[in-house]
C-alpha cells in the first residue's frame, strides 16, 4: 500500500544527509542518525534482537560484535523495521520492550505496518513502549499514515511510468498516457485501486493484457455463435432429408 516504498524513501533520505556525504571511515560518528532498513519477515531478522541483523548487513556483509559495540555506544540510530503485519503466525511482538530500548536513548524505532492491522491489536499492548517496564508512555509513541495518492500525482506517476516502460520490447507501443486515461476513465472501479503506489504501478503494468481478454472473449462468442449457427442449419438440412425419406418409404 506504499509504507515499504516510504520507508525505503526514508532510508535514502537519511543515509544523504550532509553528515553522511562528508564521513569518511576513521571520522569521529557524525550527529546525523544511521539508518537501518530491517525488513522483519526476513528469516536474517529476529524481532527480539534487532542489533543482531547488523551481522547479517546485505550491503556490507555484517558487523563484527566489537563494532556493533561502537555502534551502540558512539551512533545515534534509526530502526526501520518494515512488514510488521507480515511477521510470522501473526505474531505482534512489542519491539520496542522485547528490545530494552528504553535503556537506548540513542535508538529510535520506526515500524511500517498495515493500518488493517494496527486497528486489529492493541496499540497500547503491541507498540507503544514501556519504558522500565512500567506503564506504557504514549509521548514516545507517534502514530504517521502513509496518504492516498492526489489525482496530481496519480497523472504524474503514470507519465513517469510510460516514460520509464515505453522502449521495453514486450510493451504495446499504443498504450500512451492519453490511452491509460481512455482506460481509467471507462473503468471507474479502477480508482479505488490507485490511490496507493504499489497498486497503481500493479494495474499500468498488467492493463494491457487485461484490455485484451474482451475483444479475445468477443472474438471467441462470435466463433461459437457461428458454430453454433452452422450446427443448426445443418441439423435442419438433416431432418428435412429424414422427413422426405421416410415419407417416400410409407408409401
Amino acid at each position: 500500500a506504499g509504507k515499504s516504498t516510504f520507508n525505503r524513501h526514508l532510508l535514502r533520505t537519511l543515509w544523504q544527509a550532509p553528515a553522511w556525504q562528508r564521513y569518511r571511515p576513521g571520522d569521529p560518528a557524525p550527529q546525523a542518525p544511521l539508518p537501518v532498513f530491517m525488513p522483519l519477515p526476513s528469516s536474517q531478522v529476529n524481532p527480539k534482537q534487532l542489533w543482531d541483523y547488523y551481522r547479517h548487513l546485505p550491503e556490507i556483509g555484517g558487523f563484527t560484535t566489537a563494532e556493533i559495540a561502537i555502534l551502540q555506544r558512539d551512533y545515534h540510530t534509526v530502526w526501520i523495521a518494515d512488514g510488521y503485519d507480515e511477521l510470522p503466525n501473526q505474531a505482534a511482538p512489542n519491539l520496542y520492550d522485547i528490545n530494552q530500548l528504553g535503556n537506548q536513548p540513542r535508538v529510535k524505532l520506526v515500524i511500517g505496518c498495515r493500518s488493517q492491522r494496527v486497528q486489529a491489536l492493541v496499540e497500547a499492548d503491541s507498540f507503544v513502549p514501556h519504558p522500565q517496564g512500567g506503564l506504557a508512555d504514549r509521548s514516545r509513541y507517534r502514530v504517521r499514515f502513509v496518504a492516498p495518492f492526489t489525482v496530481q500525482q496519480t497523472q504524474d506517476y503514470i507519465h513517469k511510468f510510460v516514460t520509464q516502460h515505453q522502449n521495453d520490447p514486450d510493451r504495446p507501443k499504443d498504450w500512451d498516457v492519453e490511452r491509460y486515461q481512455k482506460e481509467f476513465a471507462a473503468i471507474p472501479e479502477l480508482q479505488t485501486l490507485i490511490d496507493t503506489p504499489f497498486m497503481l504501478w500493479m494495474t499500468l503494468s498488467i492493463l494491457p493484457e487485461l484490455a485484451k481478454a474482451p475483444s479475445l472473449a468477443k472474438e471467441k462468442t462470435q466463433d461459437k455463435a457461428e458454430e453454433k449457427e452452422r450446427k443448426e442449419t445443418r441439423e435442419i438440412k438433416e431432418s428435412k432429408y429424414s422427413q422426405t425419406s421416410f415419407g417416400t418409404t410409407g408409401r
